[in-house]
């Protein structure tokens, strides 16, 4: 199967590759997302050494694993030894190529008390790095371990890493040639459905039936009696976090409300100590990319936002942990649910909030410079807007429909206070451009005056 996009990060490699000194590179992203698939299909799998770490075993069997991998069949006793053992097979090696050494899902050999990533320091600090023939790939599934742990500065290895390579979610276009790659072709509004139920995560879409239509792909992974997916949000957040529960409750929490909470507002659902611990989950929960955290124009530094980001986590609590659907896709019931119709709007706006440049290139200020914010205060909620260089502010108006939307008398009300309060709220005296991302655009309506420009699916799928 071939690469789908990762230019970027195929350019890195290949950079570190073609280096005529040693090279650390460290890669890191969700589970799924295609780590693994990149570097051994980059690499041909030709690796020098490689060894994926495993998360349910002890130290000692990481070290056997380690030493038949190795091909050495010795007993070691530390990951000193481990090392030392890898040293000598290098030195012993009569080929002068690049020599590329995989650690793959290194923060599960990072166990209590293993002293692997001191052993791992002292391995690349006195040895590789005086070699010109050593790249050394260290991959982990735990972006927070990644940072913490590697990128955080008392680390050994911080001012080592020549090259740290995120592999991120595909976006809708990268699904849609990725599925048309394994013989799918779904049009663009099933892509989008699909998305905002498993986000861009290739893993997912690697198990659809190609003969079922998404709906019914959606069935089978996730609510039949042996979905394969039945119990993979669970098996995520155990790999991914020690003492899983703690973090489960804050997601639980966060997850109970679409525009998010505050840390205040956190605690008190929770009923938690406000402390160091909570401030650790809630870091953790942003670098997994389960939420984000936001600081409303509106709101000082201690009041920042805590939302859902992540579209499996906000399918999971909204629906699967409750089984509120009763076994059924979210698309084959009643649109006109009001939970539903909640649900579908949110994962179509956490859509947009991941497409920002194509949002960008649609309204022809790709080139402009611009930050991107939310706002919220007690009376309204927007999740997207463009604060431009140029004195104009795009506000977002996202909406989710079968069809096309109908901006009625009473949401042209709406529409309107929020523009007031926003302006209000902010003192701002910059234009403000009414932006509406539909599925499938507007209905012509006398109330259509106040939108500035309609973006659609096909503007997402660029």
């Amino acid at each position: 199967m071939k690469i789908i996009g990762r230019e970027e990060e195929i350019n890195k490699l290949k950079f570190l590759h073609n280096s005529n000194k040693p090279e650390l590179a460290a890669v890191y992203g969700k589970i799924g997302v295609g780590k693994t698939f990149l570097i051994e299909n980059f690499f041909n799998n030709k690796f020098f050494f490689n060894y994926t770490g495993s998360k349910n075993i002890t130290n000692k069997q990481e070290l056997e694993r380690f030493s038949k991998e190795l091909n050495i069949f010795i007993k070691l006793n530390n990951w000193d030894q481990a090392f030392n053992e890898l040293k000598k097979i290098i030195q012993a090696s009569n080929n002068n190529s690049k020599k590329v050494i995989f650690i793959d899902e290194i923060s599960f050999l990072d166990k209590h008390k293993s002293g692997f990533l001191n052993s791992l320091e002292y391995f690349w600090n006195s040895f590789c790095i005086s070699r010109k023939d050593i790249l050394l790939i260290i991959c982990s599934s735990a972006t927070s371990w990644i940072i913490n742990k590697v990128f955080n500065k008392t680390c050994g290895l911080y001012d080592k890493i020549a090259s740290r390579i995120c592999i991120n979610e595909f976006n809708l276009s990268e699904c849609d040639e990725y599925l048309k790659n394994i013989d799918i072709k779904y049009d663009m509004y099933s892509i989008t459905k699909a998305y905002m139920v498993f986000g861009g995560i290739p893993y997912y879409y690697s198990l659809f039936n190609k003969e079922k239509l998404v709906e019914q792909n959606i069935d089978n992974l996730l609510f039949k009696e042996d979905a394969i997916l039945k119990n993979e949000y669970l098996k995520i957040t155990s790999s991914l976090l020690d003492n899983k529960d703690e973090y489960l409750k804050v997601i639980r929490a966060i997850a109970t409300k679409n525009s998010g909470l505050t840390r205040n507002e956190i605690i008190e659902i929770i009923k938690y100590n406000s402390g160091g611990t909570l401030t650790k989950i809630l870091s953790d929960l942003e670098l997994n990319g389960f939420i984000r955290k936001y600081n409303s124009v509106s709101f000082t530094k201690k009041e920042s936002v805590y939302q859902i980001i992540d579209n499996f986590t906000l399918f999971y609590y909204n629906f699967l942990e409750t089984n509120v659907l009763k076994s059924r896709s979210p698309f084959l019931l009643d649109n006109n649910d009001s939970f539903l119709s909640s649900w579908k709007n949110y994962a179509y706006e956490l859509i947009c909030l991941k497409h920002v440049p194509q949002i960008k290139k649609a309204l022809g200020i790709g080139g402009v410079s611009s930050c991107t914010y939310s706002f919220k205060n007690e009376n309204t909620q927007i999740d997207l807007i463009i604060d431009r260089a140029d004195n104009v502010i795009n506000i977002f108006e996202i909406k989710f429909s079968l069809s096309q939307y109908n901006i009625d008398k009473s949401y042209d009300i709406e529409l309107r206070n929020k523009l007031q309060t926003f302006i209000e709220a902010t003192k701002t005296r910059k234009s403000l451009f009414l932006v509406f991302i539909t599925t499938f655009g507007l209905k012509n309506s006398i109330y259509n005056d106040l939108v500035t420009k309609e973006l659609t699916l096909e503007d997402l799928f660029v």
